[in-house]
């Protein structure tokens, strides 16, 4: 994250689109196969982070963050997707 603030200009934006732990409708799904306390992939490959700790991340990055966007997939899936879209704003933290 902190890459991508000191690659943008002032007033820059960075776009975000992930799936997020929020709004995840059944833990114990087959296709999910990822421990539920940890919410990584069993197979090590992926880490599903809530929407708090999304933010956190654009926060300590430097970022503003001015726009979030949650939509809950159908049940048959197992996530939701997250959107976010935040600005480098001039005096940002790096």
């Amino acid at each position: 994250m902190a890459n991508a603030f000191n690659a943008l200009q002032d007033g820059g934006m960075m776009f975000s689109f992930n799936s997020c732990a929020d709004g995840i409708p059944n833990y114990s799904h087959p296709r999910a196969q990822f421990d539920p306390v940890t919410r990584i992939a069993l197979n090590r490959t992926r880490y599903w982070a809530t929407l708090s700790e999304r933010l956190s991340e654009f926060e300590s990055a430097g970022f503003v963050v001015e726009y979030i966007e949650l939509k809950q997939k159908p049940l048959e899936d197992f996530s939701s997707d997250l959107a976010i879209y935040a600005r480098k704003t001039a005096g940002g933290s790096r």
